[in-house]
């Protein structure tokens, strides 16, 4: 959410091509890693559980 306040406040600005894009592109790359830590994160959740079923715990 940070990127992208400071992506908005630069081009209100009036800030330069190259800072702003610099800023647009950080905020993507941002918004990949968010992605993929939750996606990790879910995917480990999966496989723990499944661990646990085959292990007979039921978890």
């Amino acid at each position: 959410m940070t990127g992208i306040a400071g992506t908005a406040l630069a081009a209100a600005r009036g800030t330069t091509t190259a800072a702003l894009a610099t800023a647009a592109v950080g905020t993507v790359l941002t918004s990949i890693a968010g992605w993929l830590l939750t996606r990790a994160r879910s995917r480990r959740r999966e496989l723990l559980r499944l661990r646990g079923v085959l292990r007979g715990d039921g978890a």
